[in-house]
This record gives structure tokens, sequence and C-alpha cells, in this order.
């Protein structure tokens, strides 16, 4: 279980590499301020409020160029829940969790994919839209990112229990400073679900926390 756990973890690091590689070839040549340095595209898009809001990310380039961006990226993420989803799983399994927490970890993290797949459903159908200049026929994946982000806030938080149960049973000094990573991600994400801008924090947590696991849990 634990070689099995390492190289999941590792796919998932892989991935989320090559996913910020490429939306980094998101156009901001026009860029107004509406995205900051350091914020995601794919964030913005998926909690934009308005189809004024969603076009508005897009035109910070070159339009048609950061639609392809997008949609490939999308695509990208039907693979990358597959990934996060078995990681959050496999660290309940590998850190001994009880049956219920893990049976409630797999439920809601089987949920959280759901909601990511139907979000990611919404954003490929509105980034056709936009293609094809009709923004106000489309359907915004907002509510349904809210609610994925919400659930993926509560598996982290029943993935920082596993680990928190399992610090007699889990060898290595890593495993507190990855809690308190995982612990840090679960809270910005609830920030975030009212300050849209803390979802990047999140995400940033996370990435620290993957590398604390993949040592961890290497064979």
């Amino acid at each position: 279980m634990e070689r099995t756990l390492w190289i999941v973890v590792l796919a998932t690091i892989a991935w989320a590499v090559c996913m910020a590689i490429e939306a980094g070839g998101f156009d901001k040549s026009r860029s107004t301020g509406l995205i900051g340095r350091f914020a995601s595209p794919v964030v913005m898009l998926e909690l934009a409020r308005s189809p004024h809001a969603f076009a508005s990310i897009l035109d910070q380039g070159d339009l048609q160029r950061n639609i392809k961006v997008m949609r490939s990226n999308t695509y990208m993420d039907f693979l990358f829940v597959v990934l996060y989803c078995a990681t959050l799983i496999l660290l309940g399994v590998a850190c001994s969790a009880g049956v219920a927490l893990r049976t409630t970890l797999a439920t809601t993290v089987l949920a959280t994919g759901l909601f990511d797949y139907w979000e990611n459903v919404r954003l490929l159908g509105l980034l056709r839209v936009m293609q094809s200049m009709t923004p106000s026929e489309a359907i915004l994946p907002r509510p349904v990112s809210l609610v994925k982000w919400a659930l993926f806030a509560f598996d982290l938080t029943l993935v920082a229990l596993a680990m928190l149960r399992s610090t007699n049973k889990v060898a290595g000094p890593l495993l507190m400073p990855m809690t308190a990573f995982v612990l840090l991600a679960a809270a910005s994400t609830v920030i975030g679900l009212f300050r849209n801008n803390f979802i990047d924090l999140s995400v940033l947590c996370l990435f620290p926390a993957l590398l604390c696991a993949a040592w961890i849990w290497r064979p």
C-alpha cells in the first residue's frame, strides 16, 4: 500500500507541474490588473460571478489563445481529479485511519471528484460559447465550484485528522509539518469560499505537503 501511495503521490506532483506549465501559457499581454501576479486564471474562471467577468479574464490577452490554453488545462484536469482523489483516499489508508473515518473520507473525496468533473463540463461548455462570442448563453461553473471547494476543504480536514491520529504509527519527522500544511490548505480553502483569492494559497500549501508525503512513504 505504501509503495502504491508513493507512486500515486509522485504522479500527482508531476501532473500538477504539467498543468501549471500549461496554464503558464495564458496570455496576459493586455493585462488590466484583473489577474494578480500570483493569481491562477483557472481558479478565477471557475469562480467568475458573471459571464462578463468570465470573458474579461480571458480577454487579458489573446482571446483565442487563452481559450485554447484553458480548454487543454481543463481536459488535463480530468486525469488530475483521479490522481488527487486516489492520493487523499490512500493517505487515509496509509495512516491507518479507523473504518468510520476511512469510509467518510472516501465518500466525501468521491463526491468532490464528481463535482470537479461537473465543473469541468461547465467550463468546457462556457469556453465553447465564448469562442462563438455569445457568453450570455453560458452556464457558469461558480455554484458547482463552490460546492467542490467546500468538499475539498472537508477532505483535507479529514486527512489531517487521520495523520494526527497516526503520529505513533507513521515514522519520520515530516509528518507533523505535512499535517500543518494540509490544515493550512484546508483553512485557506474555507476562507477562499468567501474571499476567492485565498484558494490560490490553498493550492500552494498542498505542494510542500505532497513533497513531504513522497518522502515519508518512499519505498
